[in-house]
């Protein structure tokens, strides 16, 4: 059963879970999860530049750091990594890389 608390003369109830400036505070790997997605519809949204021929691989990084990656990590500094969350970020850094630099999975690359 959730308390509540006294704050300046007002009442705050005791909750599991919340929403802070869009982070949700208590499950981060739920929150994790929701921005993922967020950040794939963006990523999906700028395909056209990803496989640009025009564009070099610099430029194409320094785009997905601050179009896509700060929409996936916005709020992250709050977030206790898991395993499972650090399998969960690097799988998608892996997939947008191989997908702008046009690598399937199951081809071979060279050292």
């Amino acid at each position: 059963m959730p308390t509540s608390l006294v704050v300046l003369e007002g009442e705050v109830a005791q909750v599991e879970d919340f929403c802070y400036l869009g982070s949700m505070i208590s499950s981060p790997l739920q929150d994790l999860r929701r921005r993922r997605g967020m950040a794939w519809s963006v990523f999906w949204k700028l395909e056209t530049v990803w496989r640009s021929q025009s564009l070099n691989l610099e430029t194409k990084l320094r785009l997905l750091d601050s179009l896509v990656l700060s929409v996936m990590l916005y709020g992250a500094e709050s977030w206790p990594i898991s395993t499972q969350m650090n399998q969960l970020i690097n799988s998608f850094a892996t997939s947008a890389c191989r997908i702008m630099t046009g690598v399937k999975c199951l081809d071979k690359v060279s050292a």
